[in-house]
C-alpha cells in the first residue's frame, strides 16, 4: 500500500487523517490508504474532532468513517459526528426549501437572481444535500434591483441589517459593500441568513465582475425535480478563487474541500483556457494559481496542463505553502487574515497598474465619504 507522504513535513498525523477522509468521501480507492493510516499512527482522537469542527468538514469526514470498520474509530466520537450530521442535514434541507421559494417568488416579481454556494453549489459537486454544510443564502443580482429584492424580503418578515430608507444611505452601502443581509427569525431565533450581492466582494477589492457580464455563465441546477439558477461550471472555479480565496483568505479546510470535488467530478470538463482568461481579464490569476496550488500540495491533485507552469511558479508555490500553515495552524475557525492583510494581499499581487490605481482610488473615495458624512452629522 503506497501511502503518499508528499505533504509539507509540518502537517500533523490529525491533520492528515482529515485529509484523507475527505479523499475516501469521494474516491473508494483512498478507503485502504485511510485503514492502513489509522493502523499505522497514533491518532489523538479528542484533536482531530476539535480540528473537523474547526474546519467546517464535518459531513464529508462521517462519511469517510463511515467507509470504514467500526474497530479502528473512537465510537464515542463517531457517535457525536452522526449526531451532528442529523442536525446539520435538516438545516440545509431547510436551507434548501427556503431558497426554491425565494427563487420562485422572484422569478414570479421578474427579478434576476444566481444562487451560488451553498444549496446550488452542493447540487452541482455532490448531486445532494449531504457531503457538505452551509449556512447562508447567497445570491447575486444587479444593484438597481436591491430594493426590490428588500420588498420581497420584508414581505417575508425577514429583518436587514441595514435599512435604505434614502439615496446617500444607499449610495455609501453601494460603495463600500458587496451584499446588503437580512435575517428571519423564529421564536427569537435566527433561522435564515440570506445575503443579496451586487457584487462577489467588496468594491475595493477591484473585482468588477457585474450581472451583465457574468449572465453568459447562467445555467440551471435541479434540486428536489426543480431547477434553481446557478453558474456553469467554467465559472465556478472564478467563484471559488475569488470568495474562498480573496474574500475568506483560504482559512479552512472546507475551502480546500470544494476545490478538491470540483476537481474530481469536472476537471476534464472545465474549459481551463477560459477560466484562465477570465482570471486575467480581471486580475485574479493569483487565486487561481495559489488555490490549485495548495490543491496539490494537500491532495494530490494535479493541476490542469495549461495552467501549470504558473501554479508550479516559485513565487506561488511558496504563497500556498504559507497559507497552507496557516490553515493547518487554524484552531477557531476563523479567518486567518485581518482584511487589511487581505487587501494588501491583493494590492501587492494584482499584476495590472490599472488595477492598483483603482483600488487606491476607491479607498480614498470611501475614506472622503466618511469624512464627509461625520462633518455633515455634526
Amino acid at each position: 500500500m503506497n501511502i503518499k507522504t508528499a505533504h509539507p513535513s509540518f502537517i500533523s498525523i490529525e491533520f492528515q487523517l482529515m485529509l484523507l477522509l475527505l479523499k475516501s468521501s469521494l474516491v473508494k480507492e483512498e478507503v485502504e490508504v485511510v485503514k492502513k493510516f489509522i493502523e499505522e499512527k497514533q491518532i489523538d482522537w479528542g484533536e482531530f474532532e476539535k480540528k473537523v469542527l474547526c474546519h467546517k468538514i464535518t459531513m464529508p469526514v462521517f462519511r469517510g468513517l463511515n467507509t470504514l470498520p467500526s474497530y479502528l474509530i473512537n465510537q464515542e466520537i463517531y457517535a457525536n459526528y452522526k449526531e451532528r450530521v442529523t442536525i446539520i442535514l435538516f438545516k440545509n434541507l431547510s436551507l434548501s426549501k427556503e431558497v426554491l421559494l425565494l427563487s420562485n417568488i422572484f422569478e414570479e416579481e421578474k427579478i434576476d437572481v444566481v444562487f451560488y454556494k451553498g444549496s446550488a453549489l452542493s447540487y452541482q459537486l455532490f448531486e445532494a444535500l449531504n457531503s457538505r454544510s452551509f449556512g447562508d443564502i447567497d445570491f447575486l443580482t444587479r444593484k438597481e434591483d436591491l430594493k426590490k429584492i428588500e420588498e420581497v424580503l420584508l414581505k417575508r418578515n425577514y429583518t436587514p441589517e441595514y435599512t435604505l430608507s434614502d439615496k446617500e444611505t444607499l449610495d455609501g452601502y453601494l460603495q463600500e459593500e458587496p451584499e446588503y443581509n437580512f435575517d428571519l427569525y423564529e421564536n427569537g431565533r435566527r433561522k435564515y441568513h440570506v445575503e443579496p450581492h451586487h457584487a462577489f466582494i467588496y468594491p475595493f477589492y477591484v473585482i468588477d465582475l457585474s450581472f451583465e457580464e457574468i449572465k453568459k455563465h447562467i445555467v440551471k441546477v435541479d434540486i428536489n425535480g426543480k431547477k434553481l439558477n446557478t453558474f456553469d461550471i467554467n465559472f465556478v472555479p472564478i467563484i471559488l478563487s475569488i470568495h474562498h480565496g480573496g474574500k475568506d483568505g483560504w482559512s479552512i479546510l472546507k475551502h480546500i474541500y470544494d476545490w478538491y470535488a470540483l476537481m474530481k467530478k469536472y476537471d476534464q470538463e472545465i474549459d481551463w483556457q477560459a477560466v484562465q482568461n477570465t482570471a486575467i481579464k480581471f486580475d485574479i490569476e493569483v487565486y487561481l494559481y495559489v488555490s490549485l496550488a495548495i490543491l496539490e500540495k494537500l491532495m494530490d491533485i494535479a493541476p490542469p496542463p495549461l495552467l501549470k507552469a504558473a501554479i508550479q511558479n516559485n513565487k506561488n508555490q511558496k504563497i500556498a505553502t504559507r497559507i497552507i500553515r496557516k490553515i493547518h495552524s487554524n484552531d477557531t475557525g476563523k479567518k486567518t487574515e485581518s482584511g487589511y492583510a487581505k487587501l494588501w494581499f491583493r494590492f501587492k499581487t494584482s499584476r495590472k497598474l490599472s488595477t492598483k490605481r483603482k483600488m487606491i482610488g476607491r479607498i480614498f473615495s470611501i475614506l472622503w465619504t466618511k469624512i464627509i458624512s461625520q462633518f455633515k452629522r455634526s
